[in-house]
């Protein structure tokens, strides 16, 4: 009996063997990666199959290959707290996706993103009710969008707005693609989302609402009206009118003022005068 417990216990520790050197072999296999970063690329495989998560040994190798083509930019730590993420919120996701979500999520950080910007887009977008389509359209297109400067969070609470106002599919997709097109432009994605409050709060048409945003960046930011001090200004012009109409006639008479010489400030305090001090 002990011989044949020691017999198993040498196949197993073989076995166990062997698929660590595998493991080993592929990540060494990597053409141009140094010591140094296939030493961190088997440290995350060895983190994601720890207790914490478990992961079994070939999704773990996975995550550490796609790692790995970037492990000389980044440290390990947020690397594994992504993988993670996806492994936890992202467990109905395919494994494939997971990767390519991931890779993503890496790029965004070398781009200087912030770590916690990026966990809560892939937590709520993942754990969403979204269809697996639009899943997968606000994953890679937030991802592939966060900057150091380009937050994908404004963008994902915007996503919510506009699907409690009614806006679902391929319309959602489409409103949410021209803000992200404004993002790749460099605007801040707050700012977008900002005006967009703004202009649902006087009109509950999705028609509108666009065409309002759409002719705001491309009639005003776009030629040089500071879009910080247009997205105060339209909730503030907004919130004087009340209206749809007069919202987008005030717009329209600001920017004459504007593009006619009215410093900004002035022209907002012309079209909608701050309240008087008391005396």
């Amino acid at each position: 009996m002990r011989r044949i417990g020691a017999v198993k216990g040498f196949t197993f520790a073989v076995s166990f063997l062997s698929v660590v050197l595998a493991a080993r072999a592929l990540l060494g296999a990597t053409p141009g990666a140094t010591t140094a970063e296939r030493r961190l690329a088997i440290e995350l495989r060895t983190r994601l199959k720890g207790k914490e998560i478990k992961a079994k040994d070939k999704v773990a190798l996975d995550f550490a290959l796609v790692y790995l083509r970037r492990a000389y930019l980044l440290d390990v730590k947020p690397a594994e707290i992504l993988a993670k993420e996806l492994l936890t919120s992202g467990r109905r996701l395919k494994q494939a996706d997971r990767l390519r979500y991931f890779a993503a999520a890496l790029d965004a950080l070398i781009r200087g993103a912030k770590l916690l910007d990026l966990r809560i887009a892939l937590k709520e977008i993942a754990e969403s009710s979204y269809p697996p389509a639009d899943k997968a359209f606000f994953l890679e297109s937030l991802l592939n969008n966060a900057t150091r400067y380009a937050s994908p969070v404004p963008i994902l609470r915007l996503a919510a707005e506009v699907s409690d106002n009614g806006l679902v599919g391929k319309r959602r997709r489409d409103f949410i693609g021209w803000a992200l097109d404004e993002v790749g432009r460099g605007e801040n994605p707050a700012y977008i989302r900002q005006m967009y409050g703004a202009v649902s709060e006087v009109s509950p048409s999705l028609a509108f609402q666009r065409e309002f945003l759409q002719k705001c960046y491309s009639n005003g930011i776009r030629l040089g009206v500071p879009p910080r001090g247009l997205a105060d200004a339209i909730t503030r012009i907004g919130k004087k009118y009340e209206t749809a109409r007069r919202l987008d006639e005030k717009v329209e008479e600001l920017f004459k003022l504007y593009f006619g010489g009215t410093p900004f400030d002035d022209a907002v305090n012309v079209i909608a005068p701050p309240p008087k001090k008391e005396p």
